[in-house]
Parts: C-alpha cells; sequence; structure tokens
C-alpha cells in the first residue's frame, strides 16, 4: 500500500526536510530541504517535494484528468491530480468491476471500468463533473489505468500535446506502439509499445511547442527513429 501523502503551503526559503530524498523547485543545504518557489510542498515518509503555484492547474468542469488514488475517506476518494486543488471521487456502489473498453474503440485493453472500491496508488482517468468556488472538483466516469507510466508536463502545453483535432498524440502513438491517456492537468499514462520514445516525444512537443509545423516535424522523427530501430 502507499503511504499517505502530507500536504502544505511553502515559501521560498522555507526548511522543509532533513536528510531526505527530494525533487522539484527544492535545493539541498548540507541536509537541510529548502524550497526555492511559493507552492504546494507534498511529503511521504522518504521523500519531499514541491508544486510551484505558478502556472499550475485549475480544475475545471469537462476536463478530463488523471490522478493517484491518495486518501480513502471511508469510501470517498481524493485523487492527487499534481495539483494543489483537490479532486474527489465518489463511486458507484453497484458498479461493475468487469473490464472497461479501449477509450479508443480497441476493445478491453487498458481501462478497467468503474470499480466499487480503489486502492492507495491506483492511477485513474476520470471527468470533471463541477468544480467549487475553492476548485474543489468532482469526478465522474473514472476508469483504472493500470501498469503504466505516469509522465508530468505543464498543463499549459496539453493542447499542444494532443494537438488539433489530436493529430499529435495520434501521431505519437502510432509510431511507438503504445497506450496514452492525456489528462488535461498535465498528467499522461503511457503503456506498451516504445515506452521510452512516446515519453521522448511528449518532452519534445512539451519544450517546442511555440514551434510551427511541429507535427509535421515530430512524424518526420518518428519515422526516422523507427527506420533505424529496424536496420
Amino acid at each position: 500500500m502507499n503511504e499517505p501523502t502530507q500536504r502544505q503551503f511553502v515559501v521560498p526559503g522555507e526548511e522543509i526536510g532533513t536528510g531526505i530524498r527530494c525533487e522539484g523547485s527544492v535545493i539541498k543545504d548540507n541536509e537541510k530541504v529548502i524550497s526555492t518557489v511559493k507552492g504546494l510542498m507534498r511529503r511521504t515518509n522518504d521523500s519531499v517535494s514541491v508544486i510551484p503555484l505558478n502556472g499550475v492547474y485549475k480544475p475545471k468542469e469537462g476536463d478530463m484528468v488523471v490522478g493517484v488514488v491518495e486518501h480513502d475517506f471511508g469510501g470517498i476518494y481524493a485523487l492527487d491530480i499534481h495539483s494543489p486543488y483537490r479532486c474527489i471521487l465518489r463511486p458507484k456502489r453497484e458498479g461493475n468491476r468487469g473490464q472497461g473498453r479501449d477509450r479508443r474503440g480497441g476493445g478491453n485493453r487498458y481501462e478497467r471500468a468503474e470499480p466499487e472500491s480503489y486502492n492507495l496508488g491506483d492511477v485513474v482517468s476520470a471527468k470533471i463533473s463541477s468544480v467549487d468556488e475553492v476548485y474543489e472538483a468532482q469526478l465522474t466516469g473514472p476508469r483504472i489505468l493500470e501498469k503504466g507510466l505516469i509522465v508530468s508536463v505543464k498543463p499549459a502545453r496539453v493542447p499542444r500535446i494532443i494537438g488539433k483535432k489530436k493529430s499529435m498524440i495520434e501521431v505519437i502513438r502510432q509510431y511507438t506502439g503504445s497506450r496514452i491517456s492525456v489528462g488535461q492537468n498535465g498528467l499522461i499514462w503511457i503503456k506498451e509499445g516504445d515506452v521510452a520514445l512516446a515519453r521522448e516525444a511528449i518532452r519534445m512537443v512539451e519544450e517546442q511547442a511555440y514551434q510551427s509545423g511541429l507535427t509535421d516535424k515530430m512524424t518526420n522523427y518518428l519515422k526516422e527513429k523507427k527506420s533505424n530501430s529496424l536496420k
């Protein structure tokens, strides 16, 4: 079972840990871990990280998000969506535990239909059905995404990664053979195929988002990579 996550807001220069593994927007001063930004600290028993508040994802009704089950409040679940704001999931008790359908119409390949309960650490894709005045979101239509890689990108880059009429993400899927679920919150789930290449392609799009003709450039790049791998 995954250990629970502690959260709190921190400011630049604030000490947030000692002698612990750290990542994201922090520095180490000897054994001290210090935040370099104003943001949300997330801490488990063996690690600590800080998510900057600038440019974070704010839940929006209708968005599809990918998150990790973080807390179980007696059958009501809170998901970590890599944002300061909470997403709440209330599963249907009469829900079917069978296999769900691949969202791309390819059959029951990577999503389980809505279960009656979840385990801490489960990766879930779901749609935001409502958002209140403090940006706490309610989720609907959840699906469990099993045993994949989670990649975090800047939420502002998600439309570019998906592309017009899903052109970019379909190119990446086609040439890597990977199954990919993109959350508007910037968490992307990848499974099967050439996962490393899919991650590399997503990072390239994130870094070169403002370039024109990027879909064609990515198509040519992935074609070349695939061709070289067959030699």
